[in-house]
């Protein structure tokens, strides 16, 4: 099984210091994504699933120095995700795989 792991960058989570210790993360396997968002201290946190026939689409939106990832749901699936704080290059990637997974 090929998992695709990108982390996002500690450097976004200056205003927290969860984010700046355990920055969100996305993993892309050959049958779904994995999402795992961190809070409060890390002693919270969220980790969502998504199969890639629920997936309506995948939104790259670059900053001045990151991106985030936005992937929209179908079906009654999850609700959308936001992935911020990930590098222009890697946000880029993701979202091409993701998109060539889902087809």
């Amino acid at each position: 099984m090929n998992t695709i792991s990108y982390r996002a960058s500690r450097w976004t989570g200056l205003m927290s210091w969860t984010k700046l210790l355990m920055p969100d993360q996305i993993h892309i396997h050959n049958d779904r994504i994995v999402i795992k968002q961190y809070r409060f201290m890390g002693l919270n946190s969220t980790t969502e699933e998504i199969k890639y026939n629920k997936i309506a689409s995948v939104r790259n939106a670059s900053g001045l120095f990151f991106a985030a990832l936005k992937i929209e749901t179908s079906g009654g699936a999850t609700s959308d995700i936001l992935m911020k704080g990930l590098k222009k290059k890697q946000a880029q990637e993701a979202a091409n795989t993701i998109r060539e997974k889902a087809e």
